[in-house]
């Protein structure tokens, strides 16, 4: 085993950079939205679709409602079942593990083309994907479950925007597996392509998740 994590101690290390950073990146996104609810795009969105379920049922349009969470299922059907492919083009993968390993060794200078070990990235990525299906899955069923409760003029409003929110974090956490697995699949080709990858989808999170930007363009709509 020591031997093991002394042969491969630059990719232990790369791995947990990107868990710890990955993780670190979460904590303080859900401490900003907490602190200030108008600084991530998550919490304001969940306060707009709270107020827009609470229209809806008032209202008594419930085919309003349906139509808008039947474009919530379409999304989560198509992230499904691309996900699915996403798994299958992994596992075709591992059949040929050692020639990939020679291939992309080629973009890595200290890389030293073993087979067994690239098994191992293609399988956390094959996991990671596998995650971010079933979250897509789960997401699915609580729209469906949403769009049956707000058809009912005699629905709890807070039934149905718990049902509704489930539904996004769900479709949060499996949109969020793309951008892990994004980094996993750059580990292929060395490290350093890892550490630059995971440093690159955080940043990008980081943009469509801050809410400031939309600020800024509400302000100049109204200037």
């Amino acid at each position: 085993m020591l031997s093991w994590l002394h042969t491969y101690r630059a990719d232990v290390a790369a791995l947990v950079f990107n868990l710890s950073a990955f993780a670190a990146y979460r904590a303080l996104h859900r401490r900003r939205s907490k602190a200030d609810p108008g600084a991530t795009l998550q919490s304001m969105q969940a306060a707009t679709r709270a107020t827009w379920v609470h229209e809806v049922l008032a209202s008594g349009n419930g085919i309003l409602g349906v139509q808008t969470l039947r474009n919530a299922i379409m999304a989560s059907v198509f992230f499904a079942s691309n996900t699915m492919f996403l798994v299958m083009g992994t596992l075709s993968l591992t059949a040929d593990a050692g020639g990939l390993a020679s291939t992309w060794a080629s973009f890595d200078v200290g890389a030293d083309g073993s087979a067994p070990f690239v098994q191992v990235k293609l399988l956390l990525l094959m996991l990671t994907l596998l995650a971010s299906f079933f979250a897509f899955l789960n997401a699915l069923r609580s729209f469906v479950h949403a769009s049956v409760s707000i058809g009912s003029k005699s629905t709890d409003p807070q039934l149905v925007i718990a049902q509704i929110e489930r539904g996004w974090r769900y479709q949060g956490l499996g949109v969020r597996g793309y951008y892990v697995s994004a980094p996993l699949v750059f580990w292929c080709f060395g490290v350093g392509w890892f550490v630059l990858a995971t440093a690159l989808a955080i940043a990008t999170m980081h943009v469509f998740d801050d809410a400031s930007s939309l600020h800024g363009i509400h302000d100049d709509s109204h200037s």
